[in-house]
């Protein structure tokens, strides 16, 4: 290695040395967001993080110098946009079929910048040496950024996902085949590890069959549900909509409801199936009446807010005492707006479900989260009680209706927040005749 190379890297590792706690800051906020969302949507991992070492940097720079064709580093700079690793997580999944869902969360959480997946044939550097019998490392990996505006998001993080054997293995592999402490691999201890492979390949059929089993122990009609993992599994298993939804959330409420028993579980669960091809319908019918933006809001969240809108409909009563509590279902106030909305809507009291009702065709029209609705946006819609309202006057009326409950989601929910919706209802009621959908 010549001087300029040398004093190239040591200029990056002495430059590294002093970020390092940085790299490390992304990377273990990078595994939070991965870890909570992974829980809360009942997917069963082991979710870890580091920043790389100095020495293994070292390593890996002095490698590639020293490859054929080896990398020609004229600055610090050019090896940060190289090396894109400094920063890495690692989720490694109980079951391996649970690849897709993990995949799906990286890809609504973070900026993909790209997606490899192995095994790949190039990645078989003793390919002259020995021939494996089995196809090696299986796993997908990421290279994300945050969808934040501060310094993290300038900088790549790699997300490796594999099985829990898988990634023990590759550890051992890459170390031994990688950084043997001397000399290159004998043929022997080659065919050792690819024996070893075999056996993890097999270990990951057998934790599909095992995944495969408990499936078929929840599936008992007289199964109550442990946990969200368990109603998370169920759901899985009897709903296809390619949703993640928060299944800790939605379970820990089933529970205060004491709803957690396979019978009424399947009450959603058949409600939910019913609601698919109308949804599937409503899409077609909603391209040509929404905006863009409009569109997007009601395609996604359509599970989740479908199995707690039938949370409230069948338990409206109860789950209205719950939140009176002081019980907030989600952490996110929108969602528990949407909560006492569906309760009111589908609820005894029928001045609230009339006002409601024409709300629900606002939300048709518009946004889904009553937090960032516009009223102006759809005054044409409104059609008063009778000459004597105005427009305005009746759009007025719902506003306050909204604010109302939108303060009831955002704080606690008592008599007072109730007694204030049904005062604004009553009112919206005397101004409003429909809603006119055109």
């Amino acid at each position: 290695m010549n001087d300029k190379l040398d004093g190239v890297t040591e200029s990056f590792i002495e430059s590294y040395g002093r970020e390092y706690y940085f790299f490390h800051e992304l990377a273990k906020e990078v595994k939070t967001i991965i870890e909570n969302k992974l829980d809360s949507s009942g997917v069963k991992a082991m979710v870890t993080f580091r920043a790389k070492s100095v020495k293994s940097i070292k390593d890996k720079i002095d490698k590639r110098n020293a490859s054929s064709g080896g990398k020609s580093y004229q600055s610090a700079k050019d090896i940060y946009e190289d090396i894109v690793d400094l920063s890495g997580v690692r989720v490694a999944l109980y079951f391996p079929d649970e690849l897709k869902k993990v995949s799906k969360i990286i890809d609504e959480e973070f900026d993909v910048i790209k997606v490899k997946d192995f095994p790949d044939d190039e990645e078989n550097k003793n390919a002259g040496i020995y021939t494996k019998k089995f196809d090696g490392y299986h796993a997908r990996h990421y290279r994300v950024k945050l969808k934040t505006n501060d310094n993290f998001s300038n900088h790549v993080v790699e997300v490796q996902i594999a099985s829990v054997l898988m990634h023990a293995w590759s550890e051992v592999e890459h170390d031994l085949d990688y950084k043997p402490a001397s000399g290159s691999l004998s043929v022997e201890e080659l065919m050792i590890l690819d024996e070893i492979n075999g056996l993890v390949i097999s270990g990951n059929i057998a934790l599909e069959r095992l995944q495969h089993a408990m499936l078929n122990r929840i599936n008992d009609a007289d199964y109550i549900f442990r946990d969200h993992f368990d109603l998370a599994a169920f759901l899985s298993l009897k709903v296809d909509y390619g949703e993640i939804i928060n299944s800790r959330e939605i379970y820990n409420l089933l529970k205060r409801l004491d709803a957690i028993s396979k019978s009424k579980v399947n009450t959603l669960v058949v409600a939910v199936n019913s609601h698919i091809e109308q949804k599937i319908k409503a899409l077609e019918d909603r391209h040509k009446q929404v905006t863009p933006d409009g569109l997007a809001s009601f395609k996604s969240g359509f599970l989740e807010a479908l199995i707690c809108l039938i949370i409230c409909r069948e338990w409206s009563t109860k789950v209205l005492d719950l939140m009176m509590t002081g019980y907030k279902v989600f952490d996110e106030q929108f969602k528990n707006q949407d909560i006492i909305f569906n309760c009111l809507r589908f609820g005894e009291d029928k001045e609230i479900s009339t006002a409601f009702n024409m709300l629900w065709k606002l939300r048709y029209l518009g946004e889904n989260r009553f937090d960032e609705f516009d009223l102006n946006k759809f005054d044409k819609h409104f059609k008063p009680i009778n000459q004597s309202v105005t427009r305005d006057e009746a759009l007025a009326a719902v506003e306050e209706l909204v604010e109302a409950l939108k303060i009831a989601g955002s704080m606690y929910f008592d008599a007072d927040s109730l007694n204030k919706i049904a005062s604004a209802a009553k009112v919206v009621n005397e101004k409003v005749s429909d809603l006119e959908v055109v």
